[in-house]
């Protein structure tokens, strides 16, 4: 007897293969665990990291890199633990955004104090909180 998925189980399943586990949540939202990246298309390279359990949650995010090229941090290994202990070519990071309105550029603030952290093995994130680090800012200015 040859057996069909309901959509239902289809969609359950591409969501599971896309849903980024935060084991400790994101700061401020400690019950939130589950998110997915879903490109922003009316403004890229901006994604939303979206939250699957809470469709009022999520947040605007851009890869460290696009926004600031000369972006360096340190991270103590054992910060890194609890998102499977990456080495360095093995993660992405990120930047969320405050937004301002304005539709012909893309501008706001960035926390660059507080990078995201995502595994790209396990599929595991966590927002760094950057010690002792004066050199960025919670909230820099930027403009695309």
């Amino acid at each position: 007897m040859n057996t069909t998925e309901s959509n239902d189980e289809l969609f359950e399943k591409e969501l599971q293969d896309k849903t980024i586990l935060f084991p400790l949540g994101i700061p401020g939202f400690p019950t939130h665990h589950r998110f997915i990246l879903v490109q922003n298309t009316e403004k890229p390279p901006l994604l939303w990291l979206q939250s699957v359990d809470d469709a009022k949650l999520g947040f605007a995010i851009i890869e460290a890199f696009r926004l600031k090229k000369d972006y360096e941090f340190e991270i103590e290994e054992t910060d890194l633990i609890s998102i499977g202990s990456p080495k360095e070519k093995e993660y992405l990071v990120y930047f969320i955004l405050c937004l301002h309105s304005d539709p012909d550029k893309i501008k706001g603030e960035a926390n660059l104090q507080a990078p995201i952290i995502i595994n790209l093995k396990n599929k595991l994130g966590r927002q760094m909180i950057i010690r002792n680090d004066t050199q960025y800012s919670e909230s820099e200015s930027f403009e695309i």
